[in-house]
């Protein structure tokens, strides 16, 4: 009885070390916007791909019936005076989830874009290959799309193009370093720290419009900001994202009466 006595202070130390751990984890564990409901096995190819996306949920009837939808293709835009992108992006620590869908880091509360007058915090970011949207009938090796969302739940996507090339990214390459390969797996590391900044190009002009969600439930309530100029990778570190991910980008959509825009230079 004794030796189980003093054994209590270390048990009952442990489980508050293991309730403290997990309460570490699900601060990190909040809705994503865009995320679809877990368990509908929503897919890039085959019965379940985008074409039958709309006969999968209720939730979903967007996908084949929104006149909104994203992605397009981009062959002309409109001038017009544009706001400038305001990024302010802290450090995060890395939280990188495969969802079987794509490889997505969630980020921390405290960055924001400033988009006009109106601020949108960033709250995922993650990647297709190829890139979804064309621009006059070329599509960008891969894409990555920084996922901001306002109080009101309005969504700006920011589109940044990712082309193949010679130069080494610092920050590809850490994110690189733990990437989740199965389905399923969620990952936080304390010490690695992610700041999307630098997996931008320094020249912020851009398109925009009116679009959805790219993958279920394909609302339509994101502004779209689609960045002209790529971001320059290695050619490896696009092959080792499209060994995990596979292809995983939706079709390009119709453009019905929407009007890109694009600012004055």
């Amino acid at each position: 009885m004794n030796s189980i006595l003093r054994r209590l202070p270390l048990i009952a130390g442990g489980c508050m070390l293991l309730f403290i751990n997990a309460q570490v984890h699900a601060t990190h564990a909040s809705p994503d916007a865009g995320d679809a409901p877990e368990g509908l096995n929503w897919t890039y190819q085959g019965e379940n791909g985008p074409e039958h996306w709309g006969r999968l949920s209720e939730r979903f009837a967007s996908c084949n019936t929104g006149q909104n939808q994203s992605p397009i293709e981009i062959q002309g835009a409109r001038l017009e005076r544009l706001p400038n992108l305001s990024f302010s992006y802290r450090s995060s620590p890395l939280t990188i989830v495969n969802d079987g869908h794509t490889i997505r880091v969630v980020y921390d509360p405290g960055s924001y874009l400033i988009l006009g007058s109106r601020r949108y915090e960033l709250r995922q970011f993650h990647f297709h290959t190829p890139s979804e949207h064309r621009i006059k009938g070329k599509q960008a090796d891969m894409v990555m799309h920084l996922v901001h969302q306002n109080r009101g739940g309005e969504i700006v996507e920011v589109a940044v193009p990712i082309r193949a090339g010679m130069r080494r990214n610092a920050m590809m390459e850490r994110l690189l370093s733990y990437l989740p390969k199965q389905p399923g797996e969620r990952e936080y590391y304390r010490n690695v720290g992610i700041k999307p900044i630098f997996l931008m190009p320094s020249d912020r002009s851009y398109y925009t419009y009116k679009g959805s969600m790219t993958e279920p439930p394909c609302s339509e309530n994101v502004t779209w900001i689609l960045l002209k100029t790529p971001l320059e990778v290695s050619a490896r570190d696009i092959e080792r994202f499209r060994r995990i991910l596979g292809q995983n980008n939706r079709p390009i959509q119709a453009i019905n009466s929407r009007a890109v825009l694009t600012g004055r230079r």
